[in-house]
């Protein structure tokens, strides 16, 4: 279809070509270019891909009590049906709960993350209410009840635009600690563009938002409201920052976007899961693609680990028929299962699983290297150098060992038992071998058998002895 064919048409809705449709050489050339023009809508909206809808925030609201047992927060502005309201609640203590969460439209809320403690400090929840009804400006009020009074209690609302009406909920996390820096934990989405929704409780004041969120809301009592929206899947979290260190409590909720059209066919479910180990930390997946009446956008991997094992969790995502899972570990065994995804945020059924076990990490051959030697004399500090390079991760071991006159192999601990009396153990002598020693070494390694028990020595003079030292003991002296 062209310009031409557009002109065309155009020409045949005037007055006078519409009073001369029985005209045979005028009708068949409107014929074909409304026909053109029509078949040139129809695919235009046939190639148009789901899209998700622009999430936006409509307003928001809060207020706090100290001590209380309810708290009633309004919409100021008007509500819009189909919109999702978000309501976080906390307060200064780990003993009081929230009795009921209601508000003047008959919105129904659910609880979303929580309740989060602070052990003995203080607790928060966050629900939500999907799908709302409209209402006029100033006319939906929201009152939180709690089971008994509470010190410094916070109700914070949130109306947005542009979220699922059926299952909003992708993902929520929650965390408590102590220090400055808050953190909720992640979130792994499963929808291409999300909501987060994420709010505090601290022992101090909030003195700055995620530096990825927008800060929405900061009550009295500073505690933050805070939201970001993610056009892409992953692994998601928010944080905070409290003036001083302290307890917190964290919380993330994800919500899904609205899809424009009216695409509700989920994929086909993806056939042959093969998972293969490749090593001892990894094991490879592939399948048969999945079909989808749209395209299918991505695979949704889930894994838990030892054969016949239930307790699958998501591990990561993937567009192609393939995955490579890795930091795994070696000899264990890991059970896979994955599901189809479309535009519209349609899953597919659960593939059939596939188990594999990582091989067992291999054992390196032990081999020596090297070594080298030292034995000085008169010093304290020795130096044994290694001649050739040295490889990383290989093992070095040392060997030191002395001589001195503290220990006795032959059980007593003065050398004098093992000289004749005229020896001091400072004195050098001279043993029959002709090399000199210092008398405090052992007796056994110098001195010279004679038979039996009997040991010679030669001293400094050459003065010749006998003794009998059975047990390092003189118990005979003579002269050679």
């Amino acid at each position: 279809m062209d310009d031409r064919d557009l002109d065309r048409y155009e020409q045949c809705q005037s007055p006078s070509h519409r009073r001369s449709r029985t005209d045979t050489g005028k009708f068949p050339r409107c014929w074909r270019a409304a026909l053109l023009c029509l078949s040139g809508f129809l695919a235009a909206i046939g190639a148009a891909a789901p899209a998700a809808a622009a999430i936006n925030y409509v307003q928001g609201n809060d207020n706090v009590a100290d001590p209380g047992t309810s708290r009633s927060v309004t919409f100021t502005g008007a509500q819009s049906a189909g919109n999702l309201n978000v309501i976080i609640v906390s307060w200064f203590n780990a003993t009081t709960t929230v009795t009921s969460i209601a508000d003047t439209q008959g919105n129904a809320y659910t609880l979303a993350v929580g309740p989060t403690l602070a052990p003995g400090q203080g607790t928060q929840s966050l629900y939500y209410a999907k799908n709302i009804v409209a209402a006029n400006a100033g006319a939906n009020t929201v009152t939180v009840v709690l089971s008994s009074s509470a010190p410094l209690v916070d109700v914070r609302i949130a109306e947005y635009g542009g979220v699922d009406t059926s299952s909003p909920l992708d993902g929520v996390s929650g965390a408590t600690g102590t220090g400055t820096t808050l953190n909720s934990g992640s979130v792994s989405t499963t929808s291409a563009t999300d909501l987060l929704v994420a709010g505090d409780n601290m022992e101090t004041q909030t003195t700055a938002a995620d530096a990825t969120f927008t800060q929405r809301l900061l009550t009295d009592w500073y505690d933050i409201l805070e939201d970001r929206i993610v056009t892409s899947l992953g692994s998601y979290s928010a944080g905070a920052t409290q003036s001083d260190a302290g307890w917190w409590i964290m919380q993330l909720a994800a919500f899904k976007a609205a899809t424009t059209n009216g695409d509700s066919q989920a994929p086909t479910t993806p056939a042959n899961l093969s998972a293969t180990a490749a090593s001892g930390s990894q094991i490879n997946l592939s399948w048969t693609a999945a079909t989808d009446n749209v395209a299918v956008t991505g695979y949704l991997i889930e894994r838990c680990q030892q054969s016949g094992c239930t307790g699958f969790i998501p591990i990561g995502t993937t567009a192609g028929a393939a995955y490579t899972d890795t930091a795994l570990s070696p000899a264990t065994s890991y059970r896979y299962r994955l599901r189809a995804r479309d535009a519209a945020n349609n899953l597919s059924a659960y593939s059939t699983t596939s188990t594999a076990t990582t091989q067992t990490a291999a054992t390196s051959s032990i081999a020596y290297v090297q070594g080298n030697s030292d034995i000085p004399s008169g010093t304290s500090t020795i130096q044994v150098t290694y001649a050739a390079a040295q490889t990383a991760g290989n093992m070095n071991v040392v060997v030191v060992g002395w001589y001195n006159n503290r220990e006795r192999e032959c059980g007593h601990r003065q050398p004098r038992q093992c000289l004749p009396p005229r020896h001091r153990p400072d004195e050098n002598v001279r043993h029959r071998c002709g090399e000199r020693v210092a008398v405090d070494l052992l007796c056994k390694q110098y001195c010279r058998r004679r038979g039996g028990d009997e040991y010679r020595h030669r001293d400094v003079d050459d003065e010749r002895e006998w003794h009998r030292c059975p047990h390092c003991r003189i118990q005979r002296a003579r002269p050679n």
